[in-house]
């Protein structure tokens, strides 16, 4: 790169930057010139180190926002190292992978032990959680009724129902225990109980390819688990069929029963879904069967 003098005779010239710092003579007159030193390149703070340690704090015990700041944390190291004139914020990047990888593993585990966020799971869902009412609830839009096993389950308010993906189907929630029951219901055309159970169960166990995994994929379900498949006997002239099986999600192991009711004649099948951390499923089986069996289909929708 080269430097720009000018001498007080008038003369104006370039110079290489290895001479920077040295005195150097005019070539017109011979003046002494001082050559000036380079100015260090200014540096831009990584971008991805900054968001590291902001998605550290702010997604704090998400697991999902922890997890990406860390990952964050390493692109933003690897930046910084290939580009060390220009880029900088390296203990940035270093808080936000350990603040990131800390708080993932203290949330993997608190989530694990289950009872460490009740407490806080209750207070939360307060207003998100109707548990007064009927204990039974008809949805005569979709064409049955099903009965509440406790006050302990209520009803999730429709936005929050929305925000958890259900759409305006009926959700219920155990707060204490973090347990969900959920009724969905579609039409199926042709297809036979048994293909719907199949294509319901591949939302499931279809996760992302190996090794081509990007954030959102995070939020993917992995580590199907089917332990239990079979037909119970009809009830109302409709057909049953129950699944039990374990996934993981964001970090926690789960164990899901669900129950599919197809009515004869029809082409809805209802699928009945509880599920709750995978080593409390056997707390609340007796309540989620309970409720289960409750479920009746309007003979005057």
């Amino acid at each position: 790169m080269a430097l720009s003098l000018s001498c007080c005779c008038g003369s104006a010239f370039e110079v290489e930057d290895t001479f920077a710092g040295q005195a150097i003579a005019c070539p017109d007159c011979g003046v002494a010139l001082k050559v000036p030193p380079l100015r260090p390149p200014q540096l831009r703070t990584s971008g991805y180190a900054v968001a590291s340690v902001v998605l550290a704090l702010v997604g704090a015990f998400t697991v999902i926002g922890t997890a990406v700041a860390a990952a964050f944390g390493v692109v933003a190291l690897v930046s910084i190292a290939r580009h060390r004139d220009r880029v900088s914020g390296a203990g940035y990047a270093v808080l936000g992978i350990v603040l990131g990888s800390g708080l993932t593993a203290l949330t993997g585990f608190a989530f694990s032990r289950g009872e460490v966020f009740d407490r806080i799971r209750e207070q939360v869902a307060a207003k998100q959680v109707e548990t007064d009412g009927p204990m039974e609830i008809v949805r005569r839009q979709d064409g049955y009724s099903i009965t509440r096993p406790s006050r302990a389950w209520g009803v999730a308010v429709p936005e929050f129902a929305r925000e958890l993906n259900f759409g305006d189907n009926l959700l219920l929630i155990n707060r204490a225990k973090n347990a969900f029951m959920a009724v969905e219901h579609q039409d199926v055309g042709r297809e036979t109980l048994d293909q719907f159970r199949e294509r319901f169960l591949d939302r499931y166990r279809d996760g992302p390819p190996a090794g081509k995994r990007k954030v959102e994929d995070l939020m993917a379900f992995t580590d199907f688990r089917l332990r239990d498949t079979k037909r119970l006997p009809p009830k109302d002239g409709a057909e049953v069929a129950e699944v039990l099986f374990d996934v993981k999600h964001l970090g926690q192991s789960l164990a899901f029963r669900v129950r599919f009711v197809r009515p004869r004649g029809g082409t809805e099948v209802y699928a009945i879904l509880a599920w709750t951390h995978r080593r409390r499923l056997e707390q609340i089986e007796p309540e989620v069967l309970e409720a289960m069996d409750s479920f009746r289909l309007l003979a005057d929708r």
